[in-house]
């Protein structure tokens, strides 16, 4: 009993040594600085396409080259530092950046990887990683990993030479024994299915088939798995002070994997005193009966994620901001909120457009005064607004593969249809006024946090209405997506106060009158941020 009592010490004492020695290394004391879950405001970067911050390791892991928007352009971690205070003035809180893990050479977004432990050096070092985590926490921002589970680079290939769909299964053979995933337990070929390409997009094809371009796709289904991915992922958590992750192709992956997985990631995340350590999943998907099952416990009570992202708000926001369809699309999603955990919905993650689709503009046809009424509508709703690089500089990128959509920020990368100079113009108009939507939400507790509902949706008028509530107090959310000025009686007599001002106004009979194809705000009065708009 003695010397099991004495090991219970020094593990005690031991673990105590860590979490001190992280705080100090990390900066972690800096966390207290760094907003609330439930007052997140997100920026995804795609950090080839950011910024350059050291041309000298440009053609580290894959030759860059400006021409191609396939190749590397030379994006990096100094980079993403370098902008922090453009993020800063923007107004986000949180980084999401893509995958830093090595990939291998010349694949730019980070989502090939081929060492699970390594930092890809065309972006910099672990180093490099760290100090940016740091300075970030010290301007009140914090910074989010992303992660991948179900597959490697496409590392693999089948002795028959086929990767159709294969009921039976392939043989299974490394396509260069010299270019081998680490570590080294993701060498063991019995890990990865066998059964060539997705055959179709459900399950159970979309879990054990693998994703378009021969990705090599990992059984999670196998407890070696499992403990791999536990190993490498906590690695990370300890390694650089992230402050969460955001899990990729969660969909692609049985559920009992991500039910063991999060429950690791928060056990370790508690023991070196990380209590809000944040995940959320990507399900890409426009069925939110599908996507709220990630976020709901199981039968033994281990929760789901900690959040998702509502791919289905995303389309119906774009339909009607971008296309002009019915509000119905909008009010449809949002009486769908109910089927997600009460846990998730106030973080889920809310957007027009991220890497994987057009971005809103190309979808819309360079309709500038629709996205911003699109932003305007977004930021007024419950959860996490993520907004995609280049967004506040009017990207348009194109309706076409992936790549139309990765425009670089920086003049020396591939620009797309932009103008060739860096992208870090604090003046253009879209930037002030995201950067107003991110000062009055953060100023706002009713629209961080209050429940949401459909007050009204008119599909005669094209007049959508929905209701933010704690308690008494309220405020509304309302757009005009009809081609006339539209009429809205609110449900009291209270006094309130309409932002943007120039959307509408009140009139002497209490009724509220919106613009045409105009967003606005109702909030109580003297909630609203005077200043520049």
């Amino acid at each position: 009993m003695k010397h099991r009592g004495s090991r219970s010490i020094r593990d005690a004492l031991a673990l105590l040594f860590a979490v001190v020695a992280a705080a100090v290394f990390y900066g972690i004391g800096t966390r207290a600085m760094l907003p609330g879950l439930d007052d997140l405001r997100m920026y995804l970067i795609i950090t080839d396409r950011f910024d350059d911050g050291d041309s000298s390791n440009d053609d580290a892991n894959g030759k860059s080259d400006p021409r191609d928007p396939l190749a590397v352009q030379g994006g990096d971690l100094k980079g993403i530092e370098r902008q922090l205070p453009y993020l800063e003035k923007l107004g986000v809180n949180a980084i999401w950046m893509t995958p830093v893990q090595m990939n291998v050479p010349g694949a730019f977004h980070g989502y090939w990887i081929q060492h699970f432990k390594r930092i890809d050096p065309r972006l910099g070092s672990m180093e490099d990683l760290r100090r940016t985590i740091r300075s970030a926490h010290a301007r009140g921002i914090r910074v989010y990993l992303d992660v991948v589970c179900n597959h490697t680079a496409p590392l693999i290939r089948t002795k028959e030479g086929g990767y159709v769909w294969n009921d039976h299964g392939y043989s299974l053979v490394w396509k260069d024994s010299t270019q081998l995933p680490t570590p080294r337990a993701l060498q063991n070929l019995a890990l990865y299915h066998n059964y060539g390409a997705v055959k179709q997009w459900t399950d159970p094809y979309q879990v054990l088939g693998e994703l378009p371009g021969g990705l090599s796709d990992l059984r999670t289904e196998d407890p070696r798995v499992l403990a791999i991915m536990i190993d490498i992922w906590t690695w990370w958590m300890e390694q650089t002070g992230c402050d969460g992750f955001r899990v990729d192709t969660v969909k692609h992956v049985d559920m009992p994997f991500w039910y063991a997985w999060l429950h690791a990631m928060r056990v370790h995340a508690q023991n070196i005193g990380r209590k809000d350590f944040f995940i959320f999943g990507e399900v890409f998907s426009n069925d939110d009966r599908k996507c709220a099952g990630y976020t709901v416990p199981d039968t033994d009570g281990r929760r789901g994620f900690d959040a998702v992202y509502n791919f289905s708000l995303a389309d119906a926001l774009r339909a009607v901001f971008g296309r002009h369809e019915s509000v119905d699309r909008i009010a449809v999603s949002v009486r769908n909120f109910p089927l997600y955990d009460s846990s998730a919905l106030s973080r889920q993650m809310i957007f027009i457009d991220n890497h994987d689709m057009s971005r809103f503009l190309a979808f819309a046809d360079g309709d500038e005064a629709g996205m911003r009424e699109a932003l305007t509508f977004l930021y007024g709703l419950p959860g996490v607004p993520t907004l995609y690089y280049g967004t506040e500089q009017s990207f348009r990128g194109g309706t076409g593969p992936d790549w139309e959509n990765r425009e670089s920020m920086f003049a020396g990368g591939w620009k797309g249809a932009q103008p060739h100079v860096d992208a870090f113009d604090t003046t253009r108009p879209m930037f002030r006024h995201i950067e107003t939507l991110n000062t009055q939400r953060g100023r706002s507790r009713i629209l961080r946090d209050g429940n949401c509902t459909v007050a009204d949706a008119d599909t005669v008028q094209q007049l959508i209405v929905i209701r933010r509530s704690i308690g008494t107090r309220e405020a509304f959310v309302i757009y005009n997506a009809g081609p006339e000025p539209a009429d809205w009686m609110p449900p009291s007599e209270k006094r309130w106060e309409i932002w943007p001002e120039d959307a509408g106004y009140r009139s002497p009979d209490g009724r509220l009158h919106i613009d045409a194809r105009r967003s606005m705000w109702l909030l109580p009065a003297r909630r609203i941020m005077r200043g520049r708009q």
